[in-house]
């Protein structure tokens, strides 16, 4: 979860853009890597989507998903996600 992304302040770069350039490299063979998911994950957030991050770390199964829980328990995000997401699947 620790990516050199996060040193960057949002304004240098374009969540959507970069969430979109991820995508297209996804797709290609041998494409979907643990960082790739991660840096998705980490944009996803930074766009307001913590419910999409909450999904792509629990697929990921990494031990870090509890402290982000524990962050969106105390900022009431986590429920809220649950409640919109309705178990849908996450694909590039």
């Amino acid at each position: 979860m620790h990516l050199h992304q996060q040193a960057w302040p949002n304004s240098l770069y374009s969540p959507p853009a970069l969430i979109d350039a991820i995508a297209q490299r996804m797709k290609r063979p041998g494409g979907e890597t643990s960082a790739l998911w991660q840096a998705l994950a980490y944009l996803y957030k930074a766009q307001g989507r913590p419910d999409l991050s909450l999904a792509i770390y629990l697929q990921l199964q990494l031990p870090s998903v509890f402290e982000f829980i524990q962050v969106g328990l105390h900022g009431g995000w986590v429920m809220q996600s649950m409640l919109l997401s309705g178990g849908e699947q996450l694909t590039c």
